[in-house]
């Protein structure tokens, strides 16, 4: 089978159906105009097995929370990340450090924590939330919100406004000297 362009395989469960492992790796065997995979799922599943078989694939991760450990594991070229819209200073590091460096740990801390504070809401609205927080664009959702949404929304508006200055220590280790 011969696609006519280049094409990334894209995962996304969450909004349609996704794929199994083997399914993709059938499918980069077979097309050679695949390219890659872009994996939104949250299971570093289908990025191992694609590493363990030497494929030559692009392996992107597109889902914040496990970008860290697949960083860990060697398994993923690159991130297509929604934090790195508003608040890149916590993935700059996770590229610019090794893994096992302070600044590469702090930024791992620093995504879990975002990421639990923003779970509460409907992807990607947590985004949102911080990108009109720091002025990036207003929040704009697609229905009304209801009290506890709204509440939710105030609640990480708050957290964010006392967190937003660790960003600084980020940005300190990310011009630190990496370490090898």
């Amino acid at each position: 089978m011969r696609l006519p362009l280049p094409q990334l395989l894209y995962n996304l469960p969450q909004f349609t159906t996704g794929f199994e492992p083997a399914t993709t790796l059938d499918l980069i065997r077979r097309c050679s105009n695949v390219i890659g995979m872009k994996d939104s799922s949250g299971s570093l599943k289908t990025l191992r097995l694609l590493a363990r078989e030497s494929i030559d694939t692009s392996r992107i991760i597109g889902n914040d929370g496990v970008l860290a450990q697949g960083l860990i594991e060697g398994i993923c070229d690159g991130v297509v990340s929604g934090v790195a819209c508003v608040l890149p200073e916590i993935i700059q590091p996770l590229f610019a450090h090794p893994p096992a460096s302070p600044a590469f740990l702090s930024a791992a801390d620093s995504l879990r924590e975002v990421i639990s504070h923003i779970d509460v809401l409907p992807a990607p609205w947590g985004l949102k939330v911080i990108a009109e927080e720091r002025g990036i664009a207003q929040a704009v959702y697609p229905l009304p919100l209801s009290r506890e949404r709204e509440l939710q929304i105030q609640s990480i508006r708050e957290w964010l406004r006392q967190w937003l200055p660790h960003i600084e220590e980020l940005q300190s280790a990310l011009h630190a000297r990496p370490t090898n």
